[in-house]
């Protein structure tokens, strides 16, 4: 199972998940999706949510 490290590292980095939408342009409704993990970023979002966070894409995700 891989679980995600988005809510984690939005808190750490003082951000909404308005805001953080709004940076990695999805709508605040996808992006929650993605932190409770009932929607799977894609790809592109992965990229863009490492280069907002400032971390590489393995840092968002881990492994149990």
């Amino acid at each position: 199972m891989i679980l995600n490290r988005l809510q984690e590292i939005r808190e750490r980095n003082d951000l909404t998940e308005k805001e953080v939408a709004k940076k990695i342009y999805v709508s605040p409704q996808s992006y929650s999706g993605y932190e409770k993990q009932y929607r799977t970023p894609s790809l592109e979002t992965c990229f863009l949510l490492a280069k907002l966070f400032n971390c590489k894409i393995e840092d968002l995700f881990w492994e149990m």
